[in-house]
């Protein structure tokens, strides 16, 4: 039989891709349409424990709540416990000055993830299908796209599985008029009023005339982009690993953290290839890559990760909350710094032949100046200090320009305040002269940080 075949293919494809663990409950997106119900009853049959999600956008007026009595029969006859979620997305995407369409995919999606931590789901399945990849082609490349954009959606992107990519629209429809399943049509489909409409309705039907083998072309042409694709992104990814340093000149270079010399980026594809994974806009990467040469500092962020051109480099780090004050009372007592780093307090009795440590990392303070507690924070605008062997109080923002400290080191530069106020210590800089060891030092306060 058809059906028997379709899900012979369906199965096959599951577990030549690694989608789906056959022994862990799996979500099933039902919209009610022909994809969605298709792929509802394919996985049943498939012996999937399977859970139905639906979205009702009230997008549609009676189509919506018509969709959802729909989807609620069908799940009863089937015995599928069904979850749904009601949105008024038009208020939504005013609130968030984002389009319908948009409004919808983040309501979606943030149903899905909330779906899968309450119920346990291994995945969310979705009915795209070979068409609907095509489709997504055509639409990536009529906004402008790269390579990655004309390969299409992939079987599993984070936790939505697509099983159906093996098969299209019109094997669907053929499966389920073999079974004599019915489903839903949404009228908004029908209408040529957005792009992907536009494409499905007029743009593929006039290609399809033209060479009735369009189809088949296009899904080997993404097949061969794919594989081009895939290649491309191992070489730029050994390339990277090749260039990329620490964020400090001792430091190995890390996913969190990491900085490149201007030089080495030697084209906007691999600039692409370094900052798209952080989340920074295509824009902003094109607009970056035209600035690499000039002097003048050059910042981006993006939701969670900052970026920097500065000085011939490009520094690239995580966001972190912002970093509270902490104090450090008298005796032994530690902390962690904005930076990640550890810092250790302690004291120890002092003669005049012991030698002041030489290292930017380690405080020695003479303890009889020193008001406790002390406190650890950020760097604030305008504070000064009299750094330690320089006539004359400074900015600590002065001190750091002259002594080239990188973005990162200032944003996530802290400095050791005593009780009255008074700049002790620039981390990992200098102490301030009014703290320095001297002959008649009996006591000291080390400050260590590593």
């Amino acid at each position: 039989m058809l059906s028997e075949k379709f899900e012979h293919r369906v199965c096959e494809y599951i577990e030549s891709q690694h989608l789906l663990d056959s022994s862990s409950r799996v979500g099933v997106a039902l919209s009610g349409g022909a994809d969605s119900v298709a792929l509802l009853i394919c996985l049943k049959h498939l012996h999937y424990d399977v859970v139905a999600l639906h979205c009702n956008f009230h997008l549609r007026e009676d189509e919506s709540d018509r969709d959802e009595a729909f989807c609620r029969q069908l799940c009863k006859r089937l015995g599928v416990p069904l979850l749904v979620a009601s949105f008024h997305t038009k208020a939504y995407a005013q609130e968030q000055g984002v389009s319908i369409e948009m409004a919808a995919r983040e309501q979606r999606y943030d149903f899905f993830n909330k779906m899968i931590a309450r119920e346990g789901l291994q995945a969310v399945c979705v009915a795209h299908h070979e068409d609907d990849n095509i489709e997504t082609m055509f639409i990536n490349l009529l906004r402008g796209t790269g390579m990655t954009g004309l390969t299409g959606m992939k079987g599993r992107t984070g936790n939505v599985v697509r099983p159906f990519l093996c098969t299209g629209r019109e094997a669907i429809e053929g499966y389920m008029r073999d079974l004599g399943e019915t489903y839903m049509t949404d009228s908004s489909n029908l209408v040529a009023d957005v792009l992907r409409n536009k494409i499905r309705l007029h743009l593929l039907p006039m290609l399809q005339q033209w060479n009735s083998g369009t189809r088949k072309c296009l899904l080997r042409t993404m097949s061969n982009l794919d594989y081009a694709s895939a290649y491309l992104e191992q070489i730029l990814a050994e390339r990277a690993a090749r260039y990329k340093r620490g964020i400090a000149d001792d430091a190995m270079s890390s996913i969190e953290k990491w900085r490149i010399r201007v030089e080495d980026i030697d084209g906007e594809l691999f600039l692409h290839h370094l900052l798209l994974p952080y989340g920074f806009r295509s824009s902003e990467v094109k607009e970056l890559y035209a600035k690499l040469n000039q002097d003048k500092p050059i910042r981006y962020l993006s939701l969670d990760y900052e970026c920097a051109l500065w000085r011939g480099e490009l520094f690239v780090w995580r966001r972190e909350p912002p970093f509270l004050p902490i104090n450090l009372y008298e005796g032994q007592d530690s902390m962690v710094l904005a930076s990640g780093k550890h810092l250790t307090m302690s004291e120890r009795k002092w003669v005049p032949q012991q030698v002041v440590p030489a290292s930017p990392n380690v405080a020695c303070l003479d303890k009889a100046k020193v008001a406790f507690p002390l406190t650890v924070r950020m760097i604030d605008n305008g504070d000064r200090f009299n750094p330690f062997g320089m006539k004359g109080s400074q900015l600590v923002s002065d001190f750091l320009t002259n002594h080239h400290a990188t973005p990162y080191q200032r944003k996530h530069q802290c400095v050791v305040v005593d009780a009255r106020g008074s700049i002790c210590w620039l981390v990992e800089w200098r102490i301030a002269d009014a703290y320095r060891v001297t002959d008649s030092t009996t006591e000291v306060v080390l400050l260590e940080v590593g």
